[in-house]
């Protein structure tokens, strides 16, 4: 969904034009290179400038934005920053008081109370909840599915979840009137399970109860019982004491539905093991079909050398992505932060036959649980795939993976530095050696050497510059390609 539909045009404008200074090394960044990324004028860029620097102290400490001689020079703008301002800017938003309104307050005053008190027109109010409730009613993979046709309240409650968990996960809790029995709910959980979750996984969790027990106590119920229940045992009794005894209105919700609801996201998160939740037959049978087809197109693929990896390996590894899509297809915390495109393009770049791997996997698992995917559901669902599938399978198992002959002058020394330098820069899918063989698929060096055939060569200074090392990555690109066509011609 769009995270920035509470933002004006104006505030998501800062927020790129932040986004922009946060990615600089030195916090500098050409005013003319800001107007030609952001296609704005130079009086709009001022303008922005202005409203950020205004509302700074109110976002960060120490943070300084100014111009200086043709440049947007910074102090402290960096990510955090961002989040902060994402988070600043999202609570001036009269549209997110109406969300909370509608969605999370349970209109606890009455309509004409909260138009009166933030000064808007009926006409006005409905303008907003309409333009809100057209988001959220927009159909997805789980709804347009056959087999994954969820509860709406299990779908609502992930949007919900996922609005806040974005701006809000890290930064500050936006429920602190229920931090206690939130505590207490993460406390009970952690000792019945003996779970060692991480500061964020406890973020998560903490933030997953509070939606929960917000919708339970508006008497917003799920019914999940067609998809999956709990596995009845004496952990799930004690939590399900302690919502009965904490949670207003529990008792009169679907208690199994709303156990699931919990062993659900538990499972995705790998909190809990997935034997502690029951799918349909239909939906198991589903997981197990994919799996099975998951094993076939790995143990099938051209884009592995399955010499260097077993048949083993690969089962595992098909094991680990069916794992994976508990998380997918059931909940995702995944949100997407400002720097998630660029980093799941350079991993593409990195390994482009796992990435053709993970799409091929994506499109069975679309077909097996019938998921009418938008392509951003489906890159979404392959990043991840491409993701694990990197982590799992041994280095030097795909066939696109790259050899660098480094063949500098001077003495052993230096090309052992130069080495291990370029290893660090490369530290993916690349073989660096001062061996030239029949492997060699790149020649580097600071002379050129007339009698390398065959390969491309590439002549770098001996301390090759950013500049220089980006030439030798295009190259290495390249060569990817042409391996991968002609394992897919």
């Amino acid at each position: 969904m769009d995270y920035w539909i509470f933002l004006t045009n104006d505030d998501q404008l800062k927020l790129r034009l932040i986004s922009e200074i946060a990615a600089t090394s030195d916090g500098v960044v050409s005013i003319r290179y800001i107007i030609n990324m952001l296609q704005i004028s130079r009086y709009k860029l001022n303008k922005t400038l202005d409203e950020i620097t205004h509302s700074i102290n109110s976002i960060g400490d120490d943070v300084k934005i100014a111009v200086e001689d043709g440049d947007v020079v910074s102090q402290n703008v960096d990510f955090v920053f961002y989040r902060h301002a994402q988070l600043y800017l999202l609570k001036q938003s009269m549209l997110f008081d109406v969300f909370n309104f509608e969605y999370i307050d349970d209109q606890k005053e009455t309509r004409q109370m909260f138009t009166s008190d933030h000064f808007i027109s009926q006409a006005k109010y409905y303008n907003l909840r309409s333009k809100i409730d057209n988001e959220f009613n927009q159909t997805n993979m789980f709804t347009r599915s056959a087999i994954l046709n969820v509860h709406q309240e299990f779908t609502r409650r992930m949007q919900i979840t996922k609005i806040y968990y974005h701006y809000f996960h890290g930064i500050e809790d936006p429920f602190p009137e229920l931090s206690e029995i939130t505590t207490k709910f993460v406390n009970t959980l952690v000792m019945t399970y003996k779970l060692s979750l991480t500061p964020s996984e406890k973020a998560e969790l903490r933030l997953f109860f509070q939606i929960q027990a917000q919708r339970i106590q508006h008497r917003n119920f799920v019914n999940i019982r067609d998809i999956v229940k709990p596995v009845k045992n004496d952990n799930v009794d004690i939590i399900q004491r302690f919502y009965s005894n904490h949670v207003a209105y529990f008792d009169k919700s679907d208690v199994c539905s709303e156990m699931a609801y919990l062993m659900s996201f538990l499972v995705s998160q790998d909190y809990i093991s997935n034997d502690k939740v029951e799918f349909s037959t239909g939906i198991n049978g589903s997981f197990n079909t994919a799996l099975l087809q998951f094993e076939k197109i790995l143990l099938n693929t051209k884009m592995l050398k399955h010499d260097l990896v077993s048949d083993d390996d690969l089962r595992k590894a098909a094991e680990k992505l069916s794992t994976l899509n508990h998380k997918l297809l059931i909940f995702d915390f995944q949100i997407g932060f400002m720097d998630a495109t660029s980093y799941e393009s350079q991993v593409a770049r990195d390994f482009p036959g796992l990435q053709s791997i993970a799409f091929e996997l994506t499109d069975s698992l679309i077909q097996v649980f019938k998921l009418d995917a938008t392509d951003q559901e489906r890159a979404r669902i392959a990043n991840n795939y491409l993701l694990e599938l990197v982590s799992e399978l041994p280095d030097g198992s795909v066939e696109d993976r790259v050899s660098l002959c480094v063949d500098f002058s001077g003495n052993r020394s230096t090309r052992d530095y130069i080495v291990h330098a370029l290893n660090h820069y490369f530290d993916k899918n690349v073989d660096i050696s001062t061996k030239l063989n029949k492997k060699s698929d790149i020649y580097l060096s600071d002379v050129c050497n007339e009698s390398i055939r065959g390969i491309p060569q590439i002549t770098l200074p001996l301390f090759p510059s950013k500049n220089n090392l980006k030439r030798l990555s295009d190259l290495i690109f390249k060569v990817r390609k042409n391996k991968l066509k002609l394992l897919t011609d």
